[in-house]
């Protein structure tokens, strides 16, 4: 559902250019209620939340982010269609499949979107040009790259549950 959803995103792309498709993407957010996971419990008949929809496409629009190149990001879609075609797939094997094509360790990413309701808190603070930083909220290893800028200066820190801190 996230993946035909995010395809929004792209033919918004497609027509009025990249910003304007992101813009598009992360307008959706706002819909998403993180109530429960995404995943439901399996062999128990319960269904996920209605932001599935959303919450798959702010998934897959951090995939593409983290990725660092459009064409690769591409390739990957169109493998995907080709390497599942007409089949009946499981969660694992499409993790698997986007951590195999990007080279990311996205075992906590998926984890913490997909199997819990948290949403990630990046704590931060900035004393003597130095600025301190920390994600609470999160499961065990998750970390996620963010575009920090100041003075016209931009860095990509990597926060984790630890605190860290970097000379700004």
């Amino acid at each position: 559902e996230g993946l035909a959803s995010y395809s929004e995103s792209l033919f918004a792309e497609c027509l009025l250019g990249k910003d304007k498709g992101k813009r598009y993407c992360r307008g959706t957010w706002f819909n998403i209620q993180n109530e429960k996971p995404v995943i439901a419990d399996y062999g128990v008949n319960q269904e996920g939340p209605g932001d599935i929809y959303e919450k798959g496409s702010a998934i897959m629009y951090m995939i593409r982010e983290m990725t660092h190149d459009d064409e690769k990001f591409r390739m990957m879609l169109r493998g995907l269609n080709k390497e599942f075609y007409h089949q009946t797939v499981t969660t694992k094997q499409i993790e698997t499949y986007f951590a195999s094509k990007t080279g990311l360790d996205l075992h906590s990413f998926f984890d913490q979107y997909l199997r819990t309701a948290q949403i990630p808190q990046l704590e931060y603070s900035v004393k003597k040009h130095q600025l301190r930083f920390r994600f609470s909220n999160i499961v065990d290893g998750f970390t996620l790259p963010i575009s920090v800028t100041s003075g016209g200066e931009t860095k990509t820190i990597n926060p984790t549950g630890e605190g860290q801190h970097i000379k700004w």
